[in-house]
């Protein structure tokens, strides 16, 4: 009988058939994340180089989504309808104040933000 690594043919394809779901699953998730990272980094191109001070609230909202800010977050600026040039403007405090769940996404919107502008 043959053996692999201390392991024979039988147990090995006992092995393989226990966690071929598992397997499945973790595919699955890799693929996810492969797709998700594609859309955001396409995101990414369409934003880089872009007058920020022109966006609409609708284009400030998709930047977001695109730099992976809580749906929370990108809802309190649909609903303050915040566009570029208020983009320009705002700081942690005003975040804060408009609704934004936490200090740290707060800051974390502004430091995008400010990657995308000197990028």
């Amino acid at each position: 009988m043959a053996v692999f690594y201390g392991v024979t043919v039988p147990q090995l394809r006992l092995l393989i058939d226990k966690h071929t779901e598992d397997l499945k699953n973790i595919a699955l998730i890799v693929n996810e994340e492969l797709r998700i990272q594609r859309v955001n980094e396409l995101l990414r191109v369409m934003f880089h180089g872009s007058d920020v001070k022109s966006w609409n609230w609708v284009k400030v909202c998709h930047w977001l989504w695109s730099v992976a800010c809580a749906n929370t977050t990108v809802d309190v600026f649909r609903e303050n309808k915040i566009d570029g040039s208020l983009l320009l403007t705002i700081d942690v405090d005003d975040l804060m104040e408009l609704g934004v769940k936490s200090r740290l996404e707060a800051k974390r919107v502004l430091a995008n933000r400010d990657r995308l502008l000197n990028s």
